[in-house]
């Protein structure tokens, strides 16, 4: 059996001999730092959660996620996303950064290859195809993106040759999913993080910002991932 840890931004799996699910979760939430409740729920019924590792945790606190077996993951959602121009100085060389129908096709479509490909790596939960008992509908919405240099496709002038383009990483995105009981549609958790890529100064192109995306994509299947080890009895305060 695996178990993970709630807070753990690497999402480090091992094996244990425990017996059951909601035992082993919390036998390794033990030796992380407890999840702390804030404040009161809010109209949705949940409630904040600190020190998960993520920019925004909410969460049903009476909702036990380690029962659920598998997750119906949904395409990626653009219905308000944020973007910075890296073109800050508006140079002239360079159109405005916008993100066209193919280009929001083509991250849908990594989005699902990646997150598809680290859940059915990690074996936390299964892939659904419909909804049903057992299974977690997960939507998720593009809330950010922060590339640190221009596309190539967005040079004006593509007669001329392009200058290679160093960055420290691709820049940044940021997701946010909401998690229903897909029975009966009842939101149960909302996660937000800002996935900010390599520090390691390299060169920027669509190559390396493609392997980005992917990089991030992965991760957040690991967050989604980390869902299991939602308890009532994880996220209860230790006594002293």
């Amino acid at each position: 059996m695996k178990t993970i840890c709630l807070n753990d931004r690497t999402r480090t799996l091992h094996h244990t001999l425990l017996g059951s699910v909601a035992v082993g979760v919390l036998a390794l939430l033990t030796a992380c730092a407890q999840p702390v409740v804030e404040g009161p729920a809010d109209a949705s019924g949940l409630v904040t959660i600190k020190h998960t590792g993520l920019d925004s945790t909410k969460v049903d606190p009476n909702i036990n996620l380690s029962t659920y077996s598998s997750l119906l993951v949904e395409g990626l959602g653009f219905s308000d996303v944020k973007l910075i121009d890296p073109n800050s100085s508006h140079s002239a060389r360079y159109k405005d950064f916008v993100l066209s129908d193919a280009d929001k096709q083509r991250l849908n479509q990594l989005f699902m290859e990646q997150v598809s490909k680290q859940l059915t790596k990690g074996g936390v939960f299964g892939i659904a195809s419909q909804a049903g008992p057992g299974t977690l509908r997960v939507t998720t919405e593009l809330v950010e993106l922060d590339p640190n240099a221009p596309r190539e496709s967005d040079e004006r002038f593509t007669s001329s040759a392009r200058n290679d383009t160093y960055t420290r990483g691709a820049g940044s995105l940021t997701l946010e999913s909401k998690v229903y009981e897909s029975a009966n549609g009842k939101l149960v958790a909302i996660i937000r993080d800002e996935y900010t890529d390599t520090e390691t100064w390299g060169s920027n192109n669509s190559v390396t910002n493609t392997a980005a995306i992917r990089r991030a994509f992965t991760r957040w299947g690991s967050t989604l991932e980390r869902l299991k080890a939602v308890t009532p009895e994880a996220l209860a305060p230790k006594a002293e």
